[in-house]
């Protein structure tokens, strides 16, 4: 035991070994972090698209013409399948309950009633003429 202990106190004297506070930091340690971990990408290994195989599933079942590729619910943003897909299964219910807890705060109805009424009269042609469109 002694004959270690002398062994270790060496290659501290011969200063082959040191203690955390003699030593510089690191210039950057975010980049060496990630230098020695290439895996983890800045954030949590395996979750980048943040849906499970379940919802995905689900999507693929409503929307087959969805790809993951393309965005985290299998469309891009501008699609019009977008918000629908944001919402299949669970993601439903939450905005079934939110959007009837917003139906009853007559501060967001009000809101609401305005924006609409600002949109229809900057918007009357556009809205009759699409309305024609679709019609004929």
């Amino acid at each position: 035991m002694d004959e270690e202990l002398l062994r270790i106190i060496d290659l501290f004297d011969n200063e082959e070994v040191t203690t955390a506070d003699k030593i510089d930091p690191p210039e950057n340690p975010y980049r060496d972090f990630m230098n020695r971990n290439p895996q983890a990408k800045g954030g949590r290994i395996g979750f980048q698209d943040g849906l499970s195989v379940r919802e995905k599933n689900l999507i693929k079942k409503r929307f087959p013409e969805a790809d993951f590729t393309k965005g985290k619910f299998g469309f891009k943003k501008g699609d019009p399948n977008y918000e629908t897909a944001r919402y299949v299964g669970k993601r439903f219910k939450d905005r079934k309950e939110r959007t009837l807890k917003e139906s009853k705060d007559p501060i967001k109805v009000e809101q609401k009633r305005l924006k609409a009424k600002e949109y229809y009269s900057t918007e009357k042609e556009n809205i009759l003429e699409r309305a024609r469109k679709k019609y004929e």
